[in-house]
This record gives structure tokens, sequence and C-alpha cells, in this order.
């Protein structure tokens, strides 16, 4: 799904720079050639995540995806503790967590911060990351499937049937700071 994203995305980026080198790749190994102008184009856009480490990007499309050669995509995030449990995060991606106080469009900083991945290196707390922080938006309240809790005693007339919905909040993350 991630690589499938990322081919769209190419392919537009490459329909929209100027100066690439291109012929778009199609399911049967036809290959697609991205300069460095259209790296930079990519980059310029607000995709974090993205590290350049050679001078052009080739992207081989085939039956399982594409291989991407000379380009490394580094992803950021970090392992947070709210509600009583442990989500992993990425910036800009949102998450479904317990219900957290806050109006839908406030401002959420979270401190209870257990793990962080920044550019490949690994930070793990003891329990917690000293002066880690990860900065959220509240986007919308909602709430969670209905569970039914059938409860039953054979030969005994018992029968007790009740249900629950949690109340979730989703956040989108929008900073990583360690």
């Amino acid at each position: 799904m991630i690589l499938a994203k990322i081919n769209s995305l190419l392919f537009t980026m490459l329909a929209q720079a100027e100066g690439t080198e291109s012929t778009l790749a199609e399911p049967g190994g036809h290959n697609a050639v991205m300069d460095t102008p259209a790296i930079a184009a990519l980059i310029a856009g607000g995709y974090f995540g993205v590290k350049v480490i050679g001078p052009s990007l080739k992207i081989k499309s085939g039956a399982w995806g594409m291989m991407v050669g000379f380009l490394a995509f580094v992803e950021r995030y970090a392992v947070v503790k709210t509600g009583g449990t442990q989500f992993k995060v990425t910036e800009g991606a949102t998450s479904e967590v317990n219900r957290v106080s806050g109006d839908e469009g406030s401002a959420l900083t979270i401190d209870t911060v257990l793990m962080v991945d920044q550019d490949g290196s690994v930070k793990i707390g003891t329990p917690m990351i000293d002066g880690a922080k990860v900065e959220a938006e509240v986007v919308r309240h909602t709430r969670g499937p209905k569970l039914v809790i059938w409860k039953m005693k054979r030969r005994k007339g018992y029968r007790n049937k009740n249900g629950h919905r949690q109340d979730l909040s989703v956040l989108k993350i929008n900073k990583i700071s360690a």
C-alpha cells in the first residue's frame, strides 16, 4: 500500500517537474528515470522522510511493486503511551487513541515518549525519554465498533447481554522531537 502511494506520488511529480527525462513505468518491467531536479521538487513539496543518497532515482515497476535505487525513504516514528496503551506514531499520519481531553482542532502535546527513531538512530527511554515530545492535533472525537458481551449459565436460566463502544479520539501527528 505504501509502495503504491509512493509510486503514484513519484509519477505525479514526474509529470509536474520540469527538466526531467521520464518514461512512465507500467506493469511489465518498463523503467522510469528521474533526475535531481525532480527529487528536489519531491523534497520541496513537503514530503518528509526523504533522504537523498545519490544523484538519481531509478524506478523499476513490476508485478511486486517497485524497486527504488539511490534513494532511501527514512521514516521518523515514535512510540508514545497515552490512555494506558502504547502507540507507534509517525509524522503526518493519523492515529486512533483512547479519548483525550481537548476540543476538535485543539493542539495536544504527548510527553510520555518511550522510543524515537529519527533518521535511523534509535533512542529508547528508561522508561521515558527526557525532553522528547510529540505534538499532535485533535482531528475529531469518535466511537469504536460495538462489542457485544454475552454471558450465559447453562441449565440455570441466566442470560445477560451487554454492549460496549469505546470513546476514541483521532489525532494527527504534526511533529516528533527528541
